[in-house]
């Protein structure tokens, strides 16, 4: 009875507390007591070990389940109208304007560098409708919408107006529409990226922060709209004047960046352990990115592999705690200030590092900071310096509870956050929802073995294939599952097959002859990096597959 007053007496943050210390030690004690006595002595008994390892896999995720649902419940309490002015700051309407034509503009780039007509010469077979849910339902309706998938043409079309219905919402012209339709747009247009590939998380973040932009009033400022309601003599709100809400929209954008980077720190520490960001294990998954094709190739990491293995810990721990208190942005100005930056030389440590450039996450760092005083000094510096005096002294702070507006958005932070979280907890990978379990899952401390594809022309000479060149839609090696394990499943042979000839017709459209390509080379190769760390070969042959180009008439048989 006692122990039930004291919890009803705790406010949300106190029974928070509790759940986490609760389930830490039970989780240390197991881990840390429990494990070292029993393991050793049920060595013998391999049933029994194993059952003691799942049961603690069990206990570990059953604890980081109570962890995120003890936050998530005073997380929620926070958001709601009468406590949200202690936790979102009030914004002015420039302010998330400009957040909304930085985060257009990112997925803006993105749809500019990508190749979408080219997916068209992909193999129908490598189109994986079951598993991606948006494709497989415009599959599923009489629309043609495999006719349109198989006509570059009108996949350029659409590229074309999902950039432009991008461009008008940086713009800030028909806000209200383009917003909400730029941001559906390319959900279908990286969805298809996606069938041909897997579920990748480039662009996710972004594409969060500009569908929570459409319920926000994101086009009052930095926008064409604003110009054309000024030309027509219409009112508009003050541009610098801090209302809450716009500090509530610039608030969604900010959970759209920071709950995704704890959920992949949390997500780690649940399918591995705390074991995640050891040495050994950082190195075996480095290793394992760093031989296979990749768009890049930097060769830090075989520098990297004569360092000590610390090194490897040190860098592991520093991502780990850096995404899993990246919440931490939500609560203060000083994590604001400093996390972003954190985040933003990760990606570019995993660029030199694992070969993997993710252009949007170190983009939308850029959301956090407050860029009004530099773009006054350069307009000081051209000469068309603004003052704000006017606003200012229009400006009433006024609570969240007051303004509709904020409390409507409150509503729709609080139902991301749940939605969030119960995609996490279920293990959600069906894009955009995602429980962003990236590099989360453990190691095999081993020899890797990857593919390394080679291309042989007609005039002899062999080079490395680099099959974005003639299909743009596999840049960034998205190809790359499809040459694994060819030689443990030979069932997977005939589509590779189709996908190298589908290479080979689209080179011979553009390469001059002499250059056209005979002929492809898959060698797997095997590679004990602890005891060879300096083999320029990286690792021996186990073995080979060879593929002569066939005339497109005859493309299908071998």
């Amino acid at each position: 009875m006692v122990g039930r007053r004291w919890w009803t007496r705790m406010s949300p943050w106190g029974r928070f507390f509790a759940a986490v210390a609760a389930a830490l030690a039970a989780w240390l004690f197991v881990g840390g007591v429990v494990g070292p006595l029993l393991l050793p002595s049920l060595a013998a008994d391999g049933a029994a070990a194993r059952a003691l390892a799942g049961w603690r896999a069990s206990l570990r995720d059953g604890a980081l389940l109570l962890v995120v649902a003890g936050a998530a419940v005073p997380a929620f309490a926070a958001l709601r109208p009468p406590r949200a002015d202690r936790w979102v700051p009030p914004a002015t309407a420039e302010a998330l304007g400009a957040t909304r034509a930085w985060i257009a503009a990112i997925l803006l780039g993105s749809v500019l560098w990508e190749d979408l007509p080219s997916s068209a010469a992909l193999p129908r077979g490598m189109l994986d409708a079951d598993h991606h849910w948006l494709v497989g339902l415009l599959h599923s309706l009489p629309i043609g919408f495999d006719r349109f998938l198989a006509s570059a043409p009108a996949l350029l079309a659409y590229q074309w107006l999902t950039g432009g219905l991008l461009a008008l919402a940086l713009l800030g012209l028909f806000t209200r529409w383009t917003v909400p339709a730029g941001a559906l747009a390319y959900l279908l247009f990286a969805s298809i990226f996606r069938a041909y590939a897997w579920s990748y998380h480039t662009g996710v973040i972004p594409l969060y922060g500009l569908l929570l932009l459409a319920f926000t009033p994101c086009g009052d400022a930095f926008s064409l709209d604003r110009r054309l309601r000024l030309r027509r003599g219409a009112a508009v709100e003050p541009a610098r004047v801090p209302r809450m809400r716009y500090g509530a929209g610039r608030f969604l954008v900010w959970m759209a960046v920071a709950i995704p980077y704890t959920l992949a720190g949390l997500s780690k520490l649940r399918n591995t352990g705390f074991g995640w960001w050891r040495g050994e294990h950082m190195k075996q998954m480095v290793v394992a990115t760093v031989v296979e094709p990749m768009h890049f190739d930097f060769r830090l990491t075989d520098a990297m592999l004569a360092w000590p293995t610390g090194v490897f810990g040190v860098l592991g721990l520093a991502s780990l705690v850096g995404e899993v208190t990246f919440v931490a942005v939500l609560a203060g100005a000083l994590a604001r200030r400093v996390l972003p930056l954190v985040m933003a030389g990760m990606h570019v440590g995993i660029l030199l590092m694992q070969n993997i450039l993710f252009p949007d996450l170190i983009a939308v760092q850029a959301v956090f900071y407050d860029w009004a005083p530099l773009r006054d000094r350069l307009a000081a510096a051209w000469g068309r310096a603004r003052t704000a005096t006017a606003d200012a002294a229009a400006w009433a702070p006024s609570p969240a509870a007051a303004d509709p507006a904020a409390r409507r958005l409150l509503g729709v932070a609080r139902a991301f956050l749940v939605v969030a979280c119960l995609a996490w907890a279920t293990r959600t990978e069906k894009f955009p929802i995602t429980a962003m379990q990236m590099f989360s899952r453990p190691q095999a401390l081993e020899p890797v073995e990857y593919v390394r594809p080679l291309v042989v022309y007609e005039d002899g000479t062999v080079g490395p294939a680099r099959f974005e060149r003639w299909i743009g839609a596999v840049a960034d090696a998205r190809y790359r599952r499809l040459l694994r394990d060819w030689d443990t499943h030979p069932e997977r042979i005939p589509l590779l097959r189709e996908f190298l000839d589908a290479c080979a017709r689209r080179a011979a459209a553009a390469d001059p002859p002499g250059r056209r390509i005979r002929g492809f080379v898959l060698e797997t190769r095997r590679w004990d990096f602890r005891r060879h760390p300096r083999d320029p070969r990286r690792g021996a042959r186990v073995a080979v597959l060879r593929h002569d180009v066939r005339p497109p008439a005859r493309a299908a048989g071998r």
